[in-house]
């Protein structure tokens, strides 16, 4: 078999809800099957062993699985990438902590792994904006590592956060007005930010994947909190 690039495994039919445009029709009532742990592992070294790059698992609601950890445990163990399908409602700590505690598990979720401004870059006066802003001078001096697959900026207004996250948005070529990856229309050759011309991002095998190939095939969105009040305010019709 070729391009095999993943597949899902649909591990049960367990779910906190009872959505009525449930495509897989699970629900708190519903049950893990007849396939057992060991089953589902025979299949995860059955995609290993054909090439295929990922397993999704996927539900009703995965996490309600009690043999999740395991399955993603064994997947990355067979070099597989893995994504868990979840909507994350009244989600157990039990059953999830497991998962979320492999540094495998959320290494392997991560798309950039350090943010930084190389020497050649760095600017002549670093007292002028926006390195006067904290989080930018330690970013310049130190850069910024990403170990987790989530990263909170805590800060008051004007501590920089939005400077900071627009500038690795540009990184990741999106275009710091926000929008997703492979659109073509949006502003006609947008110019970097200050921060964005001169930052560096070193990705993850997955983050370079995501950035590479054809543009329509590219990921990746940045949902920019500004823009989406202005579009919602525009459809609306309604200032304010």
């Amino acid at each position: 078999m070729r391009d095999l690039r993943f597949v899902w495994l649909e591990i049960t039919e367990k779910c906190q809800l009872a959505c009525n445009h449930c495509y897989a029709e699970s629900g708190p009532t519903g049950r893990d099957g007849a396939m057992l742990p060991v089953d589902w592992c025979r299949v995860i070294d059955e995609v290993a062993q054909l090439g295929g790059g990922m397993v999704q698992f996927i539900g009703g609601e995965p996490t309600l699985h009690r043999g999740l950890p395991g399955l993603v445990q064994h997947a990355l163990d067979q070099g597989l990438e893995v994504e868990v399908f979840t909507n994350l409602v009244h989600v157990l700590c039990r059953t999830t902590a497991p998962v979320a505690l492999t540094t495998k598990t959320t290494r392997s979720l991560v798309f950039v792994c350090r943010a930084y401004i190389p020497d050649s870059l760095q600017p002549a006066d670093h007292g002028a904006w926006p390195f006067t802003v904290p989080c930018v001078a330690e970013l310049a001096a130190h850069g910024l590592d990403f170990t987790r697959p989530v990263t909170f900026l805590v800060g008051d207004n004007g501590s920089g956060k939005s400077t900071l996250v627009e500038a690795i948005a540009e990184g990741f070529n999106l275009d710091s007005h926000g929008g997703r990856a492979a659109a073509k229309t949006g502003r006609p050759n947008p110019e970097k930010t200050a921060l964005g011309a001169v930052l560096r991002l070193e990705t993850t095998a997955r983050g370079a994947r995501m950035l590479g190939g054809p543009r329509l095939k590219k990921k990746g969105f940045f949902l920019r909190a500004e823009t989406a009040f202005s579009m919602t305010e525009n459809l609306g019709g309604v200032p304010g």
